[in-house]
């Protein structure tokens, strides 16, 4: 004969008390790299900093090489060398003026985000035109 077992009755699960404070985020590597991003912004130095100035009607794009201190006035000074090999110091005007202006034009700075290759177009081979009949006569001829 079979045993029966006794049925156990359900019980209500433990309400879950939710902690007073939230458990900090794991940091991931997008926020190690933002924070890097964001030390290299506020840094003072400018140092390496890519930056853009306008000359007539187009943007030339350039690199800040080295700080410097102008003796004759002990202000700070900026040493930029340009992608097409000029060289210019900036004041701390003109610096931030090219700070802005790259934020604004970064995406057309060819050293970051080289141009790509084209690929050649794909046009359609066409055969020689069908021949002509007398029921289409070249313009100017009469139909006989």
């Amino acid at each position: 004969m079979s045993e029966s077992k006794p049925v156990e009755e359900p019980t209500a699960p433990a309400p879950v008390v939710a902690a007073a404070t939230p458990a900090k985020p794991t940091e991931t590597m997008s926020d190690n790299a933002t924070d890097a991003v964001a030390d290299a912004v506020t840094s003072p130095d400018h140092v390496g900093k890519r930056v853009t100035k306008k000359f007539g009607k187009k943007n030339f794009f350039g690199e800040v090489k080295e700080k410097w201190t102008n003796e004759k006035d002990s202000s700070e000074r900026w040493h930029v060398k340009y992608d097409d090999g000029d060289e210019e110091d900036f004041n701390e005007k003109e610096l931030g003026n090219a700070l802005k202006r790259y934020e604004k034009s970064k995406r057309f700075d060819y050293k970051l985000f080289p141009k790509k290759p084209r690929a050649p177009s794909k046009k359609r081979k066409t055969g020689p035109p069908p021949p002509r009949t007398n029921k289409f006569p070249k313009r100017g001829a009469s139909k006989v």
